[in-house]
């Protein structure tokens, strides 16, 4: 649920490939409910993930998503939402994406690009203007974009510019039945995503949360960051050891890679005495800017 800032998302996944691979074990099953961690379109919030593919330089899988979602979840029988309706959002969704594109960042303009069913849709807007989509080889099984122009002109990105939704257009999908895993997959072909207040880095350890040792025990803890930008970090890092327990080292450096980890392992040791011990884990910027911080609960039990 950050439908503003998928670039940090995926960047926090660990970037393009491993948010692939989530995706498309995530779509390996359609509509198969909460219980299953398959996809759930009939569950609202789940509209926007097909078009993810679109922010990780992959169009061709949202086209070929998009298109089963609309021939295996979607008919024209009177239960033919695959879903509760709530307010009409699964059948907007489905009006958006057979005309090939998706609302997809609230308060913006931003439409990123699916692949049209039509060969010919025309929207008037409530601001006089008007759309044309032309999709020349429309059909079922022709979901993949082979090239698209905008207002005459080659357009090799996966969304449209604000002002075709601002000023009318006309856009000329050219389509067919293989993909073409070329169109729309430069470095700046991405839908836009907004980063405002966005830290660098999240910090975490492993163990994640909380573990259990013996007397005078010892126990190997990773502590790390996961970038969220595309530029190297350099990230501080400082403990807060309660009497108790000792760790080889209270602080030390990170050097993070672009949509990548930096972890230091560190040897926590406990004393004689029994109890819940809290270590507490500050994390800083090279700037000085205080990042997140983690909290790890230590059990000593004899």
């Amino acid at each position: 649920m950050i439908p503003f800032n998928i670039r940090g998302l995926i960047n926090g996944i660990g970037g393009d490939q491993k948010f692939i691979s989530y995706l498309d074990d995530l779509f390996t099953e359609l509509n198969v409910g909460p219980i299953i961690a398959h996809d759930w379109h009939g569950n609202q919030p789940s509209g926007q993930n097909p078009w993810m593919y679109d922010y990780a330089h992959a169009p061709w899988k949202t086209q070929q998503v998009v298109r089963r979602i609309q021939t295996e979840l979607y008919t024209d029988a009177p239960s033919g939402s695959p879903g509760n309706d709530d307010g009409g959002s699964l059948s907007s969704w489905y009006v958006w994406s057979v005309l090939g594109m998706y609302p997809i960042t609230p308060g913006t303009a931003d439409l990123a690009l699916g692949s049209p069913l039509f060969p010919r849709a025309v929207v008037h807007s409530g601001n006089g203007t008007t759309i044309t989509i032309n999709g020349r080889g429309a059909a079922p099984d022709a979901p993949y974009v082979q090239e698209l122009k905008v207002n005459g002109s080659a357009w090799p990105k996966s969304y449209l510019p604000s002002s075709l939704i601002e000023r009318g257009g006309t856009l000329d999908f050219t389509l067919g039945t293989a993909p073409n895993m070329d169109w729309a997959t430069g470095a700046n072909a991405a839908p836009p995503s907004y980063s405002d207040g966005q830290k660098s880095t999240i910090a975490f350890t492993e163990p994640s949360r909380d573990f259990v040792m013996g007397h005078n025990d010892k126990k190997t803890v990773t502590v790390a960051a996961q970038n969220i930008t595309n530029n190297p970090q350099e990230v501080t890092w400082r403990a807060e050891v309660p009497a108790g327990i000792t760790m080889s080292s209270v602080s030390g450096t990170l050097r993070v890679p672009p949509a990548g980890v930096g972890a230091d392992e560190i040897d926590v040791a406990s004393g004689a005495g029994n109890g819940q011990y809290r270590i507490r884990i500050h994390t800083y910027a090279k700037n000085g800017q205080e990042l997140s911080n983690v909290v790890l609960d230590v059990t000593v039990a004899g």
